[in-house]
């Protein structure tokens, strides 16, 4: 039961709100309380193993695939979503995105430029096409092949 106190804080803060006719009636009370009986959880002795239902390889779909591929980039380079689709052009970012898009490129099928550019913010064909064929000139370099054949590796499990 509500004392004096609250039930003229409550009126005061329902006046605002609601019709002179509605304050003029008693308060309802408000519903009792229920006392629950504490739970006991046991632990087991023994360890519990759980072998989980044989799983559906489900085919993904060309986005899904450029999502896995930025996903796992951001992993390999320790660079945030945001980061790697945003408008940032530090060079810190740009070599990972530029990788990543290689690897979309190179290792899903049927996946247009546009479609790339979309997953990555929003960019234009024209720098999916740039930042491809940039890590392609590179691709001497055993640092860019290693970073590409890692993110190639990480997602081949998946496509």
């Amino acid at each position: 039961m509500r004392t004096d106190l609250q039930q003229a804080i409550f009126r005061s803060q329902l006046a605002r709100q609601t019709p002179i006719a509605v304050m003029a009636r008693p308060m309802p009370e408000p519903p009792p309380l229920r006392i629950v009986e504490p739970v006991i959880v046991s632990v087991a002795t023994k360890p519990i193993r759980i072998v989980p239902d044989p799983v559906r390889i489900v085919p993904l779909n060309r986005l899904s695939k450029v999502r896995c591929v930025i996903k796992a980039a951001c992993q390999h380079f320790w660079v945030s979503h945001a980061e790697l689709v945003g408008c940032d052009r530090t060079a810190s970012l740009v070599y990972p995105r530029h990788v990543a898009i290689h690897v979309c490129r190179k290792f899903i099928n049927n996946i247009s430029l546009p479609e790339i550019g979309r997953e990555f913010g929003g960019r234009d064909h024209t720098s999916i096409l740039h930042a491809y064929s940039r890590i392609e000139k590179r691709l001497e370099d055993p640092r860019v092949a290693a970073d590409c054949a890692e993110l190639a590796r990480a997602i081949s499990e998946v496509i």
